[in-house]
């Protein structure tokens, strides 16, 4: 009984892992179960020894498809689709690989469609034709600081991701249209390239390690005390911050020295601005608060390059302690609630 249980769960879950690749379904392969190991548990029952060879051919074939990171997992699975000649599979998949990817190292929604297609996208091709600020589309001018943090974080390995990109866009559009278009590839010319492109784009994505493994949530401080231990278990366990990076000294003082006559504060909160550019990712939090001014400032710009302002909330709580004398101490203590988000 075990052992027929254990087949029926690997005849669907191979079913489904099919249709996904014949039908290019990017989430389900981005969410996929690993299948080495059921085969592996298949292979200890006894009363199935001719078996063996098959589970080993399984095996071989099915090993890069249970990639431990998605993305990967996904361009494996474009490479399996190119040797399978499921060339427009491949293609899609190829494609919206490097988009997913490239969301998730910047904190964005990759089902956001307007994030994948408009910001993502116009970056790649702003980049792989080397296109000027004028020749910017409206929606990518008005977001101008975002996307020359994006790609200045991204350097010269998202430069040549995008020249490897570039030919996707054209296939895509190719394939969508069944070749019905005067410019059209040639049959061979998408069989015959698909593994070169494939290529190219793996080792493209792979020298961009730096910019995806930066993508961990950071939190920079911009205030002038010492976060309290539940601030720092807040920011770990509800906002998922894997680092919290704190001013420098000379700016911590700064922070805590804005000069009160001055008629604005920009002057004074530039280094800190320059500061946050430097160290920030796309995603990150800013807990900031101090000045009003410099903190509305900060904040500001903060939100300005694709970071996530913040401030702390507190309530006060009246602490009595009954002296010896039979008098009454009253404290009242400021205790923090939660973080919340500036602008929303």
């Amino acid at each position: 009984q075990e052992g027929l249980r254990r087949f029926s769960q690997l005849r669907a879950r191979l079913e489904a892992l099919w249709q996904n690749l014949l039908t290019a379904r990017g989430p389900e392969i981005d969410t996929k179960e690993p299948l080495i190991p059921l085969i592996e548990s298949l292979g200890d029952l006894t009363l199935i020894p001719p078996m063996t060879p098959l589970f080993e051919i399984l095996k071989k074939e099915l090993i890069a498809l249970d990639e431990p990171d998605p993305i990967k997992r996904a361009l494996n699975a474009a490479e399996w689709c190119i040797r399978h000649f499921m060339i427009p599979q491949a293609y899609a998949l190829m494609r919206e690989a490097i988009i997913t990817g490239l969301c998730r190292a910047g904190g964005y929604d990759p089902f956001d469609e307007k994030i994948r297609e408009e910001f993502i996208g116009g970056i790649l091709y702003i980049l792989a034709q080397k296109l000027p600020r004028e020749q910017w589309k409206a929606e990518l001018k008005s977001s101008a600081q975002e996307v020359e943090h994006f790609m200045n974080k991204g350097g010269s390995a998202l430069e040549e991701l995008a020249k490897a990109f570039d030919p996707l866009r054209r296939y895509r559009n190719d394939l969508l249209h069944a070749g019905w278009k005067r410019e059209r590839t040639s049959a061979k010319s998408l069989v015959v390239n698909a593994n070169t492109h494939h290529q190219e784009l793996v080792s493209a994505f792979e020298n961009l390690g730096h910019f995806r493994e930066d993508s961990s949530r950071r939190a920079l401080v911009v205030i002038s005390h010492e976060l309290t231990s539940d601030q720092a278990e807040e920011l770990r366990s509800i906002w998922l911050v894997k680092e919290i990076v704190f001013l420098p000294e000379e700016l911590a003082r700064m922070w805590e020295n804005l000069p009160p006559e001055a008629e604005s504060v920009e002057e004074a909160v530039e280094p800190i601005l320059k500061w946050l550019l430097q160290k920030s990712y796309l995603g990150d939090l800013v807990v900031v608060q101090g000045e009003h001014g410099a903190t509305l400032k900060v904040a500001l710009f903060a939100y300005s390059i694709g970071l996530v302002p913040i401030y702390a909330t507190t309530k006060r709580v009246l602490q009595e302690t009954r002296l010896p004398d039979g008098s009454v101490r009253q404290e009242r203590i400021f205790k923090h609630v939660r973080f919340r988000k500036y602008f929303c």
